[in-house]
């Protein structure tokens, strides 16, 4: 059964409800109708469990380009020191510092937030800096073999006995998008640009894990029960905006998740559930 954390949930609509009282109107209502999406509350709760399970105090950690609710949550709510990076969203930075400030924990946090813009092919800390990194829907999107390379720079700032956390699509076969259109700050010039890499347990061990030279902890697949997500990414967002507060209640009863004998039986009927897989590995 997949994991949901009704903290995080309370979390994110408290970030809405200081920042309005704040008088940041704009930012506190985003954050209010739009708290966990569909597929990030089983990810962050899984991403959640894990790192709260670790009994090394305090923790230094690494969030390499995932959405950011989770990590101002382990700031302001576990009192860790976070790394919050990306490569290029200025307006995120900006609205989850501005999420940080209202709090009222900019001074005086017993933890720290540091955002930084850095590309995971090229991490810029030195070797075994951090106690967990985490990566949460990134690494599919790198074009070409950027996302082996990125594995390898986990590894590198990770200490030893450090724990790596990845979630990534997952499908029946392997397969990449492309779109016809400008995409995290690549020109649409006539040809089409990589958006999305979708991995089957093969691409997973040959891309991912194995490159890492670390050890494979455990690893957790998400399906969907009903094909929803095809059907909802097809809708004009402002049409769906009145209904995104609604995507982790629909997560909790969508999601579910799926053993060896499922995703075989998939294949062998070529059926296409969207899913993720969620990894966990160790350096040792």
């Amino acid at each position: 059964m997949a994991q949901f954390n009704w903290s995080l949930l309370n979390f994110a609509w408290s970030l809405g409800i200081r920042s309005i009282v704040k008088g940041h109107l704009v930012n506190g209502s985003k954050q209010i109708v739009a708290p966990i999406l569909y597929w990030r509350f089983p990810e962050f709760s899984e991403c959640l469990s894990h790192i709260d399970s670790i009994a090394i105090k305090p923790l230094k950690i690494l969030d390499i380009g995932s959405p950011k609710l989770l990590s101002l949550f382990l700031v302001i709510k576990r009192n860790y020191e976070v790394y919050a990076t990306d490569l290029q969203d200025k307006e995120v930075f900006r609205r989850y510092k501005q999420h940080f400030d209202d709090w009222g924990l900019s001074k005086n946090v017993p933890g720290e937030y540091i955002v930084e813009f850095q590309d995971a092919r090229s991490l810029k800390y030195a070797d075994d800096t951090f106690d967990i990194v985490f990566s949460l829907e990134v690494l599919g999107h790198i074009p070409d073999n950027g996302d082996t390379i990125a594995m390898r720079e986990i590894q590198r700032v990770l200490k030893k006995g450090g724990i790596a956390i990845i979630a990534v699509p997952y499908a029946n076969k392997a397969n990449d998008l492309f779109v016809h259109h400008d995409v995290y700050g690549r020109r649409f010039e006539g040809k089409p640009i990589f958006f999305l890499r979708q991995y089957d347990r093969h691409s997973v061990q040959k891309r991912l894990v194995s490159p890492s030279r670390m050890t494979l902890l455990k690893e957790t697949i998400l399906g969907e029960r009903f094909p929803f997500e095809s059907w909802w990414d097809r809708i004009p967002r402002f049409l769906k905006i009145p209904f995104i507060w609604g995507e982790p209640f629909l997560s909790m009863v969508n999601l579910k998740t799926m053993d060896a004998y499922t995703v075989q039986k998939d294949m062998t009927l070529e059926y296409k559930r969207a899913m993720n897989i969620s990894l966990i590995l160790k350096k040792q």
